[in-house]
């Protein structure tokens, strides 16, 4: 979704941000405002030519300030695209922590676990499986399909064991955790994700400007820790990877030291 703009001069430019546009505003204004001189003390001969020029720059000024509410509209649309993206991942991520909590209500419960798959577990294998380009995974029992969930690395929230390194994080408020539980992480997600939320009536067409740049300067503060939480996301698969690498190369030196029976 890219802004195209003219400037006085006809040539077009893809902006990303307002600041070409508020910069020949700026010159605009001086332009005009120069003008108050020789539009006070000029003869009646030079005065209309001097006004016809201001016409043309004072034409400019309005076509420029068009010009920023048009850049503000599409960027809260680009807003609005970008925080619905944010809010079904986070809608997908609190059923799948719901699934986890289902799952240790009922884990000692044999009945519960050989009852019918629960509604969040449904609709979770069936949106991982649309991503994973699969078929929908039909099961019988709340415990295969908690099964499948902990089979898929993509859905699978087993924590770190206690001998294992945690991953460092500092969360939004400058506090730092050593996370043994992806969810820890996604909690703030889902949070911020509830936030953009609730900015999307301020984004919209038909509210005020000043609304939606008032909704913008919130939404770009939350989108960019979006952005943090997604660098920390992968991080965490890396640093579990490595952690199952380690685990494999350890049992692998083992298995070479011995003959493999007290491996």
């Amino acid at each position: 979704m890219k802004f195209q703009w003219t400037d006085r001069a006809g040539v077009v430019h893809e902006l990303t941000d307002h600041q070409a546009i508020e910069q020949e505003r700026q010159q605009v204004r001086a332009e005009l405002l120069a003008l108050r001189d020789s539009i006070t003390h000029s003869d009646d001969d030079a005065f209309l030519a001097i006004h016809e020029g201001m016409d043309r720059l004072r034409a400019r000024f309005f076509v420029l300030q068009e010009d920023l509410a048009r850049f503000v509209r599409h960027e809260a649309a680009r807003a609005i695209a970008v925080i619905t993206k944010i809010d079904l991942q986070a809608s997908f991520i609190g059923q799948l922590h719901r699934c986890y909590d289902q799952h240790a209500q009922r884990r000692d419960d044999n009945t519960a676990m050989c009852a019918s798959p629960s509604s969040e577990q449904i609709d979770v294998l069936k949106q991982q499986a649309i991503h994973d380009g699969k078929p929908t995974p039909i099961l019988a029992t709340f415990g295969e399909a908690h099964a499948v969930l902990l089979a898929n690395p993509a859905t699978c929230r087993t924590p770190l064991h206690s001998s294992a390194p945690a991953l460092e994080w500092t969360d939004r408020d400058r506090h730092y955790h050593q996370v043994r539980d992806l969810r820890q992480i996604e909690r703030e997600y889902v949070a911020v994700a509830r936030e953009l939320a609730l900015l999307l009536p301020k984004l919209a067409a038909d509210v005020p400007i000043r609304d939606n740049v008032a909704a913008l300067q919130l939404a770009h503060v939350g989108v960019n820790r979006v952005t943090v939480l997604e660098r920390t996301m992968n991080r965490w698969s890396a640093h579990v990877i490595g952690v199952v690498r380690e685990e494999d190369v350890a049992f692998l030196d083992d298995l070479e030291k011995s003959d493999g029976r007290n491996t």
